[in-house]
């Protein structure tokens, strides 16, 4: 897997190089490693990664604006964002990293939470066959939105559009397997928390594309266990 650490400060760098050698021996896996002191590379380099960790407040591009552009890159990097900051759930919307670790680094929190992210980034990429009419038709977990419960099935909203197909909602739930990335939003919808930019008590708006917003509904009965189900989505565990 290909991981990117970026932060200003070269004695973080070499931190978080350390604590990864040592996630590396235990679990007997290998990162192919970028390190960068400045975000100011992705203006010219369209590197893709399935794992970056970087630094919120650096000179140049910021740990926002680079975090943005490599999900323009790869949509399903997962990020792992070093802050100082409490606002998590501002940030979590605007640019939906993966896990959020205060400085000082924490050892064990962030031997914990690399080995999360290396577990969801293959849960992400999971694939999903679905019956729509008299076919079949594979859909990537990771490229759906929402789904909804209809007579007769589910609508489940992609990136690519919409899909009808026969299972029932509570079907679909149960192939996908991802309780803490798929939740409802509503009695008959159920959102994938990976795409979710922003939510009050009425409206879940989802990020299509780099451009593209969709929204469904919010049940002010479900509002308060979304809300926490988004947080322990976004927070370490």
């Amino acid at each position: 897997m290909k991981l990117l650490i970026c932060d200003d400060s070269q004695i973080n760098i070499d931190l978080v190089l350390f604590l990864v050698e040592l996630f590396e021996k235990k679990y007997n896996i290998e990162f192919e490693k970028d390190t960068r002191l400045s975000g100011d590379f992705i203006l010219t380099e369209k590197n893709s990664y399935d794992i970056a960790i970087v630094d919120v407040e650096m000179p140049g591009i910021s740990g926002i604006e680079l975090s943005q552009k490599l999900k323009e890159i790869n949509p399903k990097i997962c990020i792992m964002i070093l802050t100082a900051f409490d606002n998590y759930l501002d940030y979590a919307m605007k640019i939906q990293v993966f896990r959020y670790l205060s400085k000082p680094i924490d050892r064990n929190r962030f031997i914990r939470n690399l080995e999360e992210a290396v577990e969801e980034y293959y849960k992400l990429n999971k694939k999903l066959t679905l019956k729509s009419n008299d076919s079949f038709i594979v859909v990537n977990t990771n490229d759906i939105l929402y789904m909804e419960r209809k007579s007769g099935g589910t609508t489940v909203v992609t990136v690519n559009g919409e899909l009808e197909v026969k299972e029932k909602l509570d079907d679909c739930i149960a192939l996908i397997n991802q309780p803490d990335v798929f939740v409802h939003s509503h009695n008959s919808i159920v959102v994938n928390l990976q795409s979710v930019v922003n939510f009050d008590k009425t409206i879940v708006t989802l990020q299509k594309s780099e451009k593209e917003t969709v929204e469904t509904y919010m049940s002010q009965r479900k509002y308060k266990e979304f809300k926490e189900n988004f947080m322990k989505f976004i927070m370490s565990k």
